[in-house]
C-alpha cells in the first residue's frame, strides 16, 4: 500500500502532537491515581496497626 503524501501535513503533524500529549497526560494521571492509591491502602495499613496496638494496650 502506497503512503498518501497528504498524510503527512502539518494539520495531521499537530494533531498526532496533541494525540500523543493528551496519551501522556492520561498516563501521568493514571501514575497520579496509583500514587494515590498506594498513599491511601499505607495509611489505611498504619490506622489498622495502631487500632490493634491501641486495643492490645487497653486489654
Amino acid at each position: 500500500m502506497a503512503r498518501d503524501p497528504k498524510n503527512f501535513t502539518g494539520e495531521n503533524m499537530k494533531g498526532l502532537l496533541e494525540a500523543s500529549y493528551r496519551d501522556e497526560r492520561l498516563r501521568e494521571g493514571n501514575k497520579l491515581v496509583g500514587h494515590f492509591g498506594l498513599v491511601a491502602i499505607g495509611a489505611i495499613a498504619v490506622v489498622v496497626v495502631f487500632l490493634i496496638a491501641v486495643a492490645q494496650f487497653l486489654r
